[in-house]
């Protein structure tokens, strides 16, 4: 779903900052079934090669998408709690190019890419220059990205797929998404969709709206479909070799639920489990999602937080669960969430983390 332009009065558009940014990156874990590329590694450890800010701080580092608003991140996010003061912290502005973000991947070199509502994907080259109002490095622009809200990045491949709304092509990919030649206009690799969307649907007049991804343990890729029918309680379309998907590409299985509404963000736990928000209070949990077909029945989490309106989920390779909530601008970590009662383990929330209406996340580990 789309969101209106918020705080327009705090973008304040500053000069653009003559920065050398340095050009060794960090290597990051993509998606939730993958493993770190190098777990020890640290951005800002060579001082001769790192330009820019030194960010520092135990893992895994938590970056957050505020919508409409700074992306922020966090160190030892699994243990955070309380009123933490933001690892990192980029403002909106015409400095940064960060307007209206949503989506945000972090690639295995350390690239932090960023996906605006209001068109096109930004980055930074080093996470250890990924901070206060340092200009982006590269800006991807094209005609299918008028408006970017999802990512799905897979690490094993570098491969980024790109889910918008009203999609007349289906799921976009663009390929090796840490080289030099991301950037600039650039059209994606390729595209693909399902039989009953356009451009392959007969009458070619319903379109995909993407909303969110998760990748299983065997690299199957899990899209939510929130178009037609759909709007209100979502499809999700599974993909089992994504990596080779290109035009008309039936899915390997389809399933929907009653039960929730436009499904916002969805992730894959260690045990096989789907987990989903739907900008309510509650998560959604599929078992044994490799078999999910047809209409399915998720059991049903209530958090505890009044007013909650979760809009993002993922899972650390340890099994925690961090969940978002824009409406009270809190993020909720979980250190078990099937079974448990919806109550937290713990809470980062209030003013000195700066979140505000906290969305979209991604997990460095």
């Amino acid at each position: 779903m789309l969101e209106p332009l918020a705080g327009a009065a705090r973008l304040a558009l500053s000069s653009l900052l003559l920065v050398a940014l340095g050009c060794d990156g960090d290597p990051a874990e993509g998606t939730d079934a993958s493993s770190p590329a190098d777990a020890g590694s640290e951005p800002g450890a060579d001082a001769a090669t790192d330009a820019g800010p030194t960010t520092s701080g135990a893992r895994p580092w938590l970056y957050v998408v505020n919508t409409n608003d700074d992306l922020t991140s966090f160190a030892a996010a699994n243990t955070a709690d309380g009123p933490v003061t933001p690892r990192t912290s980029q403002p909106l502005g015409a400095a940064t190019g960060l307007f209206q973000p949503r989506a945000i991947a972090i690639t295995t070199s350390g690239r932090l890419l960023v996906g605006r509502q209001n068109g096109g994907i930004i980055g930074w080259d080093s996470l250890a220059s990924a901070d206060g109002e340092t200009p982006r490095d590269r800006e991807v622009t094209d005609g299918s990205l008028s408006t970017v809200v999802a990512f799905g990045y897979d690490a094993s491949a570098d491969r980024l797929y790109v889910g918008v709304p009203m999609a007349a092509s289906g799921v976009l990919v663009y390929d090796d998404v840490s080289g030099a030649a991301f950037d600039g206009a650039l059209a994606p690799s390729r595209a693909f969709g399902p039989p009953d969307r356009a451009p392959h649907a007969t009458s070619g007049s319903l379109r995909m709206s993407v909303d969110a991804f998760a990748f299983d343990a065997t690299g199957a890729l899990y899209v939510v479909d929130t178009s037609g029918a759909n709007t209100n309680h979502s499809r999700v379309l599974v993909f089992d070799a994504p990596g080779t998907a290109d035009g008309e590409t039936t899915p390997a299985r389809i399933f929907e639920s009653d039960v929730w509404n436009g499904l916002a963000d969805i992730a894959i736990d260690g045990a096989g489990n789907l987990l989903a928000v739907d900008d309510t209070g509650t998560i959604y949990v599929v078992p044994s999602v490799a078999s999910a077909t047809g209409s399915v029945t998720p059991q049903t989490i209530a958090v505890s937080p009044e007013r909650a309106n979760l809009a993002g989920i993922l899972v650390g390779a340890d099994g925690t669960v961090y969940v978002s909530d824009r409406q009270n601008a809190d993020l909720y970590v979980f250190d078990a969430l099937v079974g448990g009662t919806g109550a937290p383990s713990r809470t980062i929330g209030g003013t000195p983390t700066g979140l505000r209406g906290p969305r979209h996340m991604f997990l460095v580990e």
